[in-house]
């Protein structure tokens, strides 16, 4: 569905191009879901979790979270490991690494200062 790994990107400007910014804009719609982004934010802070300890976490029923989940990894955000009967969710960081890149350009212009909110407001 949304693999990261296949967004190109134009040579000249580093800028995704056509039906990339729609994947993109895709990933970006998965991950606008709230308890979709708490699942991805849990992960992020604790590591490697399986369904029903994302279950207690999200305070959802385990059909919804493995829902979750499922789009999730389909869209490339997460990894699975199998152990026996469980399988186990983790970050997958080279496409965060990949999206962070396209969205921090080289030629980006960078704020006078060092604190984004101070610069915001005078």
């Amino acid at each position: 569905m949304i693999a990261l790994q296949q967004l190109t990107v134009a040579k000249a400007t580093n800028e995704p191009t056509g039906d990339r910014v729609a994947e993109l804009a895709d990933l970006f719609k998965i991950l606008s879901d709230k308890k979709r982004l708490a699942i991805v934010l849990h992960i992020s802070y604790e590591g490697e979790q399986n369904v029903t300890d994302l279950c207690e976490h999200v305070q959802l029923p385990q059909p919804l979270v493995s829902h979750h989940l499922g789009r999730l990894r389909e869209a490339g955000v997460l990894r699975t490991r199998r152990d026996g009967k469980h399988i186990y969710y983790s970050l997958h960081r080279e496409r965060f690494e990949q999206l962070m890149s396209m969205l921090a350009s080289r030629h980006e212009c960078r704020p006078p200062c060092d604190r984004f909110l101070e610069c915001m407001i005078g």
